[in-house]
């Protein structure tokens, strides 16, 4: 009987060294995930900023600047910055959100989700994560045809993007001032209202997950 009770106990003790190495080896991968998920949040909200929402108001004064000039309103006085301008009302227009997934991707396609334990933070993260795929497919819908449009009217010169040669630029003049143009600049202004909407939910989604993140990574 002895013998019988060292072996069972030997097994338990076997199988709770067992489950502290498991739930060690769960931990330490919960919180790689979760520094590596507030990184990758942090980069997303970065770009969102930057690309988007801090260049919305010149983006939206460059279109209006059009607009103007299509109704008769606004008289050019340099005709290679107003081209610029004109221009310039293209930023943000390509409907590539630019925003990473590739930490969350890599928890799902690996079966990992579950080694988060905070199930508020895992329907947040699927919640967020998702909202990027509908928000891309919501762009291009949206999608004006401004920027292609543009970038008929000339040549970009990585090296100085501001530069537009005199024809070129006389050439932007005179297709801004249709009828058509016109249009499709009113459509990039709704697509810009748009995407400064759903930008700006993404980015305040990944700041309350970030928070979360902050608040579990304590308990490390």
């Amino acid at each position: 009987m002895g013998e019988i009770l060292l072996v069972v106990i030997g097994i338990l003790i076997a199988l709770q060294v067992n489950n502290w190495n498991q739930q060690r080896i769960e931990n330490n991968m919960e919180e790689n995930y979760l520094l590596l998920l507030k990184e990758e949040l942090q980069a997303n909200i970065d770009f969102i900023q930057s690309f988007y929402l801090d260049r919305y108001d010149d983006k939206m004064e460059a279109l209006e600047t059009v607009r103007q000039y299509y109704r008769g309103n606004y008289q050019i006085q340099d005709s290679l910055e107003f081209a610029n301008q004109i221009t310039y009302g293209a930023i943000f227009g390509s409907q590539a959100i630019g925003t990473e997934s590739i930490v969350f991707e890599e928890i799902i396609n690996t079966g990992n989700l579950k080694v988060i334990r905070n199930e508020e933070l895992r329907q947040g993260l699927m919640k967020y994560y998702g909202d990027l795929e509908a928000i891309r497919l919501n762009l291009t819908f949206y999608n004006s045809g401004y920027l292609s449009e543009t970038n008929t009217f000339r040549p970009f010169d990585g090296a100085n993007p501001n530069y537009i040669d005199a024809f070129d630029a006389a050439m932007s003049i005179r297709h801004a001032g249709t009828e058509e143009f016109y249009k499709i600049t009113n459509a990039e202004m709704t697509y810009a209202g748009i995407a400064r909407y759903f930008m700006t939910l993404l980015r305040d989604s990944a700041l309350e997950l970030i928070d979360q993140i902050e608040t579990d990574l304590e308990k490390f």
